[in-house]
């Protein structure tokens, strides 16, 4: 008898640890789900999951317990869209440029275009050899030279002003680099130090934010990542 009450005792405490582990791990799941709602806006934010895994008592299964909360992301997209982003930034900055200089020498076939600005001042110096003995012919060289003059001018002037833009840019974009590195290896160290503590402690939203930064580097310089063992997020520019 006694030995049956111990039976029924420890089958009592088992069934009790069971269905604390399993309340324990639904608060968890919960927690986990409000998180999720509440900054489905933030940007970057990357949905998170509780990780269940088995809890064992004296060599027997006791239930749930709540392991990590990971990101529901892929690593190898990640890297890839790392890899586009500064082939995107590429086109536009290029583009950007191509588009200014557009503007600055006039579009092809314009009547403005510096092409077609030098055609009518060589066209009236022709006019000129042709018929030197017209005054009006000579005047109009006169004021086509002086045009073409303004004009490229004008267009040194524009090339020097996007030339400095330009630099401005990329000592701007050197900068933002250097800060978004700086702020990587912080986050890096914080999510280290937390891997290595309990599970779920808040490395999720330090993840999306370390993310954030890499995306700030990789939209000006292209960059591959690879993971280190305890979370750490390691750049290599190509």
């Amino acid at each position: 008898t006694r030995h049956l009450r111990i039976i029924v005792a420890m089958s009592l405490s088992t069934a009790l640890r069971i269905a604390q582990s399993g309340i324990a791990f639904n608060q968890s799941a919960l927690r986990t789900i409000s998180h999720n709602v509440a900054n489905v806006n933030t940007p970057g934010f990357s949905r998170q999951e509780v990780v269940a895994s088995t809890q064992n008592f004296q060599g027997v299964s006791a239930g749930v317990s709540s392991g990590e909360v990971i990101r529901k992301v892929s690593n190898t997209l990640l890297n890839r869209l790392s890899q586009q982003q500064a082939v995107v930034g590429f086109t536009q900055a290029r583009t950007e440029f191509m588009q200014t200089l557009e503007v600055a020498f006039g579009k092809p076939g314009s009547s403005v275009s510096i092409e077609k600005i030098v055609n009518r001042m060589f066209n009236d110096l022709q006019a000129v050899v042709n018929n030197p003995e017209f005054a009006s012919l000579r005047q109009n060289f006169v004021l086509s030279a002086e045009l073409l003059t303004d004009n490229v001018r004008a267009l040194d002037q524009e090339l020097l002003d996007t030339q400095f833009a330009a630099d401005s840019a990329i000592d701007q974009d050197i900068a933002a680099i250097n800060e978004a590195l700086k702020k990587v290896y912080e986050l890096n160290t914080q999510i280290r130090e937390l891997s290595l503590g309990p599970a779920g402690s808040g490395i999720g939203d330090l993840q999306d934010e370390r993310q954030l930064q890499i995306d700030v580097i990789a939209s000006r310089l292209k960059v591959s990542t690879t993971r280190g063992e305890n979370g750490e997020v390691y750049l290599t520019s190509e």
